[in-house]
């Protein structure tokens, strides 16, 4: 595998873990604390009223991707490609998700953490999708 594959892959699965200590949106409840404070507060049992416990699992879906994608930087299997590009899916989705709800659809609101876990998980997407692409080839002239 290509040095600036394993790179890529490093980089983005270190983005998903390291956003944890970012925060999200500008306004509202990832304001002024980070995902990590927020699932401390969780298992704290302070946000049983306003947080439902799929936002959590939400909120840890994000990291474990991360860790996944680290795991299989190295590795260049069809299983590690297909392992990837789940994982890739279900971070996008995740991330996309948890964006929108937070800001209510207005990227304005976005933070530095928002930016980064989006921007990292639609790169691990394009990335994880490329070896599945058709190939298509050239028929010979008649």
């Amino acid at each position: 595998m290509g040095s600036l594959r394993f790179l890529g892959w490093t980089i983005v699965g270190g983005v998903l873990v390291l956003q944890l200590v970012m925060p999200w949106t500008t306004v509202g409840a990832l304001a002024r604390s980070t995902p990590a404070q927020l699932l401390r507060l969780m298992g704290d049992g302070a946000l049983d009223a306003l947080v439902p416990a799929t936002g959590a699992v939400m909120l840890l879906s994000l990291p474990v991707a991360g860790i996944i994608l680290l795991g299989t930087a190295a590795v260049d299997t069809r299983w590690a490609q297909v392992t990837r590009l789940l994982v890739s899916i279900v971070a996008t989705a995740v991330s996309g998700t948890l964006l929108w709800r937070l800001t209510e659809g207005q990227p304005r609101l976005i933070a530095p953490g928002g930016w980064a876990t989006a921007a990292a998980a639609l790169c691990a997407l394009v990335a994880s999708s490329a070896p599945f692409r058709p190939h298509f080839r050239r028929s010979p002239a008649p």
